[in-house]
């Protein structure tokens, strides 16, 4: 039936939007959202948003249509949650989000939560988990860097502890040089202690693929 029909157009007019907010940004992330949302709402291409707005460590936000979406973590949805003075502490939903936010993260996915804020207030429109797929060539490019050429390799991710962890076991970065759930002011950091501890003994050098490693990026002697 005709529930059925309308479940589908809800879910088509659901990742319009994400799509619509996504296709602005150059992260390799946004970019995964938009393959996923063409193949989902069957769009090849989403038209430009009115505003977009990029939120360094949290996510992206566009008006689509007068209403501000926002989709990013769920420390993104917290913030919108207290710039609003709203308080969905006993919200069935948001309960279930969480729970399944955890669950999902248990088992390595990130997790992406969409929300919108409408009339002052927020409202939840859904959450997407995606796992990243391995290239190929990581653990060997890894064990190349570590055994052959002797180099201390570290994991500096946005990413959640329990994801950032699983990933470097798999390529064979070892656990304390991992740090996980760093927002792009703590990879600069990052980069700072490593040079001091060197003490100008060595280079530090930065691989990264989005504008949330720019800081870290223009802190390494190699970037």
């Amino acid at each position: 039936g005709g529930g059925g029909g309308g479940g589908a157009k809800l879910e088509r007019a659901f990742w319009q939007l994400v799509g619509t907010a996504e296709a602005g940004s150059d992260h390799p992330l946004a970019k995964c959202l938009v393959s996923a949302a063409q193949a989902a709402s069957g769009c090849a291409i989403f038209p430009s948003p009115e505003q977009f707005r990029y939120k360094v460590g949290r996510g992206v936000s566009a008006t689509i249509h007068g209403v501000d979406v926002r989709i990013g973590s769920l420390a993104f949805l917290e913030e919108s949650l207290k710039e609003l003075r709203q308080d969905l502490a006993d919200d069935e939903s948001l309960k279930q989000l969480e729970v399944w936010a955890a669950e999902k993260r248990e088992s390595r996915d990130s997790v992406v939560i969409v929300h919108a804020v409408m009339e002052r207030k927020v409202r939840l429109l859904g959450a997407l988990a995606m796992r990243d797929a391995l290239r190929a060539d990581a653990k060997r490019t890894i064990r190349h860097l570590q055994k052959d050429l002797g180099l201390e390799v570290w994991m500096c991710t946005g990413d959640g502890r329990k994801t950032a962890q699983a990933i470097a076991k798999e390529v064979g970065i070892p656990e304390d040089r991992v740090h996980a759930e760093a927002l792009p002011k703590h990879k600069a950091e990052k980069v700072e202690e490593l040079k001091a501890k060197l003490a100008g003994q060595g280079s530090v050098c930065v691989v990264g693929d989005g504008v949330n490693d720019a800081p870290a990026l223009n802190q390494a002697n190699i970037g």
